[in-house]
């Protein structure tokens, strides 16, 4: 199964702490197929800063990477295989005519 997560979206915002502290936050919604669920599932993931979502458009198949105190500190846009396609469900594209090369 793939490693891959597919973008949904992502919410940036502010807010203040019960101690009266300004916390900024930036989650990350992704979406995955995994053991024992049918279709996929969802998750929330928390950004370590807003530059970490540079470039990342809704749709896109990502890996993720985590620092220690797991937030995403790197995503990274993966083309997805047509393997990874099958996994989440979606339909793969058909062979060709056009994309056969001879050599």
């Amino acid at each position: 199964m793939t490693n891959l997560k597919k973008v949904l979206g992502y919410r940036i915002g502010d807010f203040k702490s019960d101690d009266g502290n300004n916390i900024h936050f930036v989650h990350l919604f992704c979406a995955f197929p995994t053991d024992g669920v049918v279709g996929l599932m969802a998750e929330k993931f928390k950004v370590d800063s807003d530059d970490v979502l540079d470039g990342v458009q809704f749709g896109d198949y990502v890996e993720l990477y985590f620092n220690d105190k797991k937030k995403i500190v790197l995503i990274q846009p993966v083309a997805p295989t047509p393997e990874d396609l099958k996994d989440f469900h979606e339909d793969v594209p058909e062979p060709s005519i056009d994309n056969i090369v001879e050599n």
